[in-house]
């Protein structure tokens, strides 16, 4: 501040403050002229009627000695005589966590002695320029203290409000002093650690901890003042285990410098990781479990494959040895030679089922969806089966309707689950399985939030009148290897435990459902959905094909929606014929004039919308293709009511892999943006 303070709104201030304060006063100068002048002037010229004590000294030891035997409120440092003397004690006095605040007195003009005073630790200052009135310098002692009591003031409130801060945390806070004794637990830190508060607080932290990494075997490690000193200074942190009696807990320990009433303390901040590891833990668990899995599935392909050479040259020997091509076969020789046959017939089913369920976990399984009709496909399995029910006595009846809409299919992995589950079904039935399929509805899903109906199922279900399956096995009877313990007809089968576990991949990769009902003594009924066909659907999988080739090549594919912004208006005042007429017209001009050979085309009927597929094309290449389609398009009308309608088009497009991965969304990206 200035030598000399003549603001007015100042002297208002400190006038409305003149009630009578008793001060002490700690001057230190290496001058006893400079002493005696100060002491007399505060005396003798006190216009705040300030009741002043004054203390002076010459060396610096014996201002810390008085510093710390008495309470000063002020210190006053003469920098005039011997400037090194007074930095030095402004210095210890900091050291010393003596917080009075410091007044220097500076030779004029020494305004870098002055910043060099201040970064040291003091306040205030003014020039020595000469005789100096007693109110002057009261008057700087008075606003000093007054600052310094908005200081604590405003302190005081900061620690409460770090306080509360500290005590509504929801890590776990421990607070130490520089010797390691705990002053301060949170209330997180106090629910973790014990239920008696008093047994840490005021005494040294030493509850034992464990490194994360350490086994059931390890022994505890205290956490030390040394642990904790050694975090704080490298900015550092560790992972701990806490082994408490009820639970162990993964903590991250993180240490800081803080002051907690008015001493240097450490923050020890517990952060619970636990669940974090867990989550780790399991993550790194399965990562090795599909590593496992896929050694397991290479495994039985390549033995499964290996074993087929030599099956076939056995059974073709069995074969010949049936039809008589080495001779004719005595009746006992003949029954040895069924016997293998069926053993040989059973072991590659085996083989093959192991072959099946490592293409289906391998993702090596192409689907090849068609429009296909249900009761063609059941009515050709259940003939198959002919000579095998009138060898054990069995009747399979379907119950199939005639008019059941097509569905959308694989038909070779449709009939592979309609054989499985009808050999598992005659392998346990008395006397008959019964089939039987039906219509059943959509049901509404979600994407992107927005409800959209899918087109519904048929439903087959497949009977038999065995005795059952318990409720403990039928949340089990798709898993692989799982074999259901039923009994069994006198045929004592066993077999691989994977039929239903293929059935369930397949039709899970259909978009279908597949369960079972049963109840002990009522036999079991297996139940499976296939989607009805929808010429959407395929479009889908189509784009589904695009996509992947294009993800292989690293390269894009664009998606392009086109509709007619007055559709409303052509469907009110049009007839349907020539409505459907305009659709004709417009598809031959896209079809012929905007697309490639390698291009796909698909008129989605339910929405009046074209869907064009452009591989290896970015969102550059689609923009141009828009304008291209709008020039062949803006003549296009349909007769209304009225005269003419000329169409008006709006379009979107969206682009992968920059907009979306799959199909679903990048058709959902493309509606978002029409215009």
């Amino acid at each position: 501040m200035k030598d000399k303070i003549t603001d007015k709104h100042s002297d208002e201030f400190l006038n409305e403050n003149v009630s009578k304060t008793s001060i002490a006063l700690l001057l230190f100068s290496t001058s006893e002229s400079l002493i005696k002048t100060l002491s007399a002037r505060i005396t003798q010229d006190n216009e705040f009627d300030l009741e002043i004590g004054t203390l002076s000294t010459k060396t610096p030891d014996k201002a810390l000695s008085l510093l710390s035997c008495h309470k000063i409120d002020i210190i006053i440092v003469d920098l005039t005589t011997a400037e090194d003397i007074g930095l030095a004690l402004i210095k210890d006095s900091r050291q010393h966590c003596f917080e009075q605040p410091i007044i220097v007195i500076s030779p004029p003009n020494c305004l870098e002695l002055i910043k060099k005073a201040f970064t040291y630790g003091a306040q205030e200052y003014f020039f020595d320029e000469g005789p100096c009135s007693g109110s002057h310098l009261t008057r700087i002692i008075k606003l000093t203290l007054e600052r310094r009591e908005l200081f604590n003031q405003m302190q005081e409130r900061t620690r409460e409000q770090f306080h509360e801060v500290i005590n509504r945390c929801v890590e776990n806070m421990i607070i130490l002093n520089a010797d390691g004794v705990v002053l301060y637990l949170n209330d997180s830190a106090r629910t973790l650690l014990t239920d008696d508060e008093n047994s840490f607080v005021n005494k040294v932290l030493d509850f034992s901890v464990f490194h994360a990494d350490q086994g059931d075997g390890a022994k505890p490690t205290l956490l030390s003042l040394k642990t904790i000193a050694l975090l704080n200074q490298t900015s550092s942190s560790i992972d701990l285990e806490l082994r408490l009696p009820d639970v162990r807990k993964t903590m991250v320990c993180r240490v800081s410098d803080i002051f907690w009433k008015n001493q240097k303390a450490y923050l020890l901040a517990l952060h619970d990781i636990t669940d974090i590891k867990k989550v780790a833990s399991l993550k790194a668990e399965l990562v090795e479990k599909n590593r496992l899995d896929k050694m397991k599935n290479e495994l039985i392909g390549v033995i499964s494959h290996e074993l087929r050479t030599p099956l076939t040259i056995i059974k073709s020997a069995i074969e010949n040895l049936k039809d008589g091509i080495l001779g004719n076969l005595s009746d006992k020789q003949q029954k040895i030679i069924e016997t293998t046959d069926r053993n040989v017939n059973r072991l590659a089913r085996m083989i093959n089922n192991l072959l099946d369920m490592s293409r289906l976990e391998s993702g090596r399984v192409r689907i090849n969806k068609h429009k296909i009709r249900v009761d063609h496909i059941i009515t050709d399995v259940a003939t198959s089966f002919k000579e095998h029910t009138i060898k054990k006595n069995l009747v399979i009846n379907t119950l199939i309707p005639n008019d059941l809409p097509f569905v959308y299919a694989d038909p070779d992995l449709f009939t592979q689950v309609l054989i499985n589950i009808i050999t598992n079904a005659l392998r346990y039935s008395k006397s008959q399985v019964t089939i039987t399929a039906e219509v059943i509805p959509g049901e509404t899903l979600f994407h992107h939030d927005k409800p959209y109906t899918t087109n519904g199922a048929v439903q087959i279900s497949i009977k038999d009148d065995g005795t059952g399956i318990s409720q403990d096995n039928l949340e089990v009877v798709f898993d692989k290897f799982h074999q259901i313990d039923r009994q069994v007809g006198g045929s004592g089968y066993k077999g691989t435990g994977l039929g239903l576990a293929i059935c369930r991949q397949i039709i899970d990769l259909h978009g279908g459902k597949i369960w079972a009902d049963s109840q002990l003594g009522s036999g079991a009924t297996f139940h499976f959905t296939l989607p009805l066909y929808d010429v959407h659907d395929d479009f889908l999988d189509a784009l589904d094909r695009i996509i992947k080739k294009a993800e292989t090549a690293d390269s894009h594919v664009t998606v392009i929606i086109l509709g007619l912004a007055n559709l409303s208006e052509i469907q009110a005042l049009c007839t349907e014929k020539d409505v459907a007429w305009l659709f004709n017209d417009m598809s031959r001009e896209i079809r012929n004039k905007a697309l490639r050979a390698t291009d796909y085309f698909h008129f989605r009927r339910d929405r009046q919308e074209f869907i064009l597929v452009f591989a290896d094309t970015e969102a550059s290449t689609a923009q141009t293709i828009i304008r291209r389609i709008h020039n062949l398009t803006k003549d296009c009308f349909c007769p209304g009511k009225k005269g003419k309608i000329y169409v008006t088009l709006k379009s979107g497009f969206a682009v992968f892999p920059d907009d979306a991965n799959n199909p679903r969304d990048l058709i959902h990206c493309a509606l978002q943006g029409m215009k």
